[in-house]
């Protein structure tokens, strides 16, 4: 089974409004072909990856928040309405992990005014942006969990 890279976006606007943004600031172009009005498949240019692998993302709604969670229940991405599921034709794991993190970046990069986080396998925090604070990486092992909520407090965007 492959690893799951995820990047979520504070981004309340329509879903295909979004996907253009964050296709704009990337540098990615939208596939039609495998797109629906619930997914929106990019293809992004990596300098990394070489020509032979191909990375894409699917832009979609967060499925996974939380609406009202009880304070047990809460988790970090609970404040990010938008979901890219990040991943390579040719599976690889750390090449899958690296572009990611290179997304991630780019979007924060290109995107300033956009919250945005990095999370493996859904459960693993790895770092966040927030506007006028810039980037922060967190600990290994930060989960997404309340648990953990004191290691990721003011530097994730709280759900409604």
């Amino acid at each position: 089974m492959s690893q799951q890279d995820l990047v979520f976006v504070a981004d309340d606007r329509p879903l295909a409004e979004a996907a253009r943004e964050i296709a704009r600031a990337v540098g990615a172009s939208v596939d039609p072909e495998h797109s629906s009005p619930e997914r929106i498949s990019l293809v992004l240019n990596s300098s990394s990856a070489g020509a032979e692998v191909e990375v894409r993302c699917h832009v979609e709604r967060n499925v996974f928040a939380e609406k009202d969670p009880s304070p047990e229940e809460v988790n970090a991405y609970d404040g990010y309405p938008v979901l890219l599921d990040v991943w390579l034709r040719r599976r690889d794991d750390r090449r899958q992990q690296a572009e990611a993190k290179a997304l991630f970046e780019r979007l924060a990069q290109a995107s300033p005014q956009a919250p945005t986080l990095l999370v493996q396998e859904l459960g693993l925090l790895v770092a966040a942006h927030l506007p006028a604070r810039g980037v922060h990486e967190f600990p290994p092992d930060t989960t997404v969990d309340a648990e953990d909520r004191d290691a990721w407090g003011d530097w994730v965007v709280p759900g409604t």
